[in-house]
């Protein structure tokens, strides 16, 4: 509730965010982001709500309230939901999805099924254990008002869905070779050598919600640094809380890599990959001398 008892909503919290806690009771206000989630009863038809058995530990806490209830269904081969963007069609919009099995049908056995964006297949969701949870996101820009989100059941258990967000993106970043290629899928999104004791970073610092997740390695010196996020932003807007911290190598022998099989991201060889670097200068040049 806002001021004066006055029902607060996404408008008037996070515009333009679409935020569903799937499977809760009632519409509310994160207390630590400050975004307003709404229940699913407005965008799906189908499926049974379902709370995790309260004995669950998640292995990362993190997005805890997120993770509490689900929506299950039991019935039908493929069950969607539908997003309806006030910015409407030929606009860029992140689109994120959580699982976390939790145990909510106290079989132990966690299911395996698809995710589609439309008649695009967007993911197979798969949740190793019941203190696990799974995150997907992708980048689209739909070519309609409406955006369709399916959990399509396959040869292993029951499909079930935790949390859908859904955020507008500048159309000038994230950017594609190809119009057609439409749909790109999140693998993984790094702060470097972050000095906080968080282990990652979202809205309000960052406006598009993106959620960044600390990275470093052992031979980096890491540190914070003083950056204008004015003068650095450019269309991008990374969050302050990104621009802050940098790392370097202690010298020449240890150059500084990023290692695919080190930070856990499973590579398609048959699939084309987008590749983005922030770069920010952490030294003061002496007068005459250029980056």
């Amino acid at each position: 509730m806002g001021d004066g008892g006055k029902l607060t909503t996404n408008d008037d919290t996070n515009p333009g965010f679409i935020s569903i806690d799937c499977g809760a009771a009632h519409d509310y206000v994160d207390k630590d982001t400050g975004i307003w989630y709404q229940t699913d009863t407005n965008f799906v038809e189908t499926g049974t709500n379902s709370t995790v058995l309260p004995t669950i530990n998640f292995d990362y806490p993190y997005f805890g309230g997120l993770l509490n209830t689900l929506r299950s269904f039991p019935e039908g081969k493929m069950n969607c939901y539908t997003l309806k963007p006030k910015q409407g069609k030929n606009h860029t919009y992140l689109i994120r999805a959580y699982f976390a099995y939790g145990n909510y049908d106290g079989k132990n056995q966690t299911p395996t099924f698809d995710l589609y964006l439309g008649v695009n297949h967007w993911d197979t969701v798969y949740v190793r254990n019941n203190n696990d949870y799974h995150i997907t996101e992708i980048i689209h820009t739909p070519t309609t008002n409406t955006i369709h989100v399916c959990l399509v059941k396959t040869v292993v258990g029951v499909p079930f869905i935790s949390a859908l967000e859904l955020r507008p993106l500048s159309d000038a970043i994230y950017q594609t070779s190809s119009p057609s290629q439409s749909l790109l899928i999140n693998r993984r999104r790094f702060d470097f050598a972050s000095t906080s004791s968080a282990r990652h970073s979202r809205y309000k610092d960052d406006i598009y919600d993106r959620i960044w997740f600390k990275f470093s390695y052992t031979y980096w010196i890491n540190g914070d640094i003083d950056s204008d996020p004015a003068s650095t932003n450019g269309s991008y807007k990374l969050p302050t809380e990104v621009l802050k911290s940098a790392g370097q190598s202690f010298n020449l022998s240890y150059p500084i890599v990023f290692d695919y099989d080190f930070a856990m991201i499973d590579l398609d060889r048959s699939s084309d990959y987008y590749v983005y670097f922030h770069f920010l200068e952490i030294q003061k040049l002496p007068q005459g001398q250029k980056e």
